[in-house]
């Protein structure tokens, strides 16, 4: 995709929370991307993963520290 400006270089940006494997789950099942293959497989895509989430997880109450890595595409005119 074209991008017609002087491309900067923005800092790194990042989201950082705290949650336990139930707001997990709350959070990759409100994607747009879950709810569409729900609607076509009709079951939720988080049975395929859930046990192993759960194994991995450990106490499905302990909170863990969640990162997500923010990218974005910053010009200058």
């Amino acid at each position: 995709m074209p991008f017609p400006f002087d491309e900067l270089t923005p800092p790194k940006f990042e989201m950082i929370t705290e949650w336990n494997l139930d707001q997990v789950a709350g959070f990759l099942s409100s994607w747009s991307g879950s709810k569409i293959f729900q609607q076509k497989k009709v079951y939720h895509p988080l049975n395929e993963i859930w046990y192993e989430m759960k194994k991995v997880w450990g106490d499905e109450n302990l909170n863990r520290t969640i990162h997500w890595p923010l990218h974005i595409r910053v010009g200058k005119i």
